[in-house]
């Protein structure tokens, strides 16, 4: 039973480690990139028009 819970917790350290390096990434990403996308911020597109 001690063994299945040391495995199960590693599991489960293993999993947060994956997400967390996955967020990492994904903010890298984000962060480097925004710069080529400020055209789409809400300030920069035209606004509506009702016809």
């Amino acid at each position: 039973m001690l063994q299945l819970r040391c495995i199960h917790n590693l599991i489960t350290n293993c999993y947060a480690l994956k997400r967390n390096l996955f967020n990492d990434v994904i903010r890298s990403f984000v962060m480097e990139n925004l710069a080529d996308y400020n055209y789409l911020l809400p300030a920069n597109l035209l606004p509506s028009v009702n016809a």
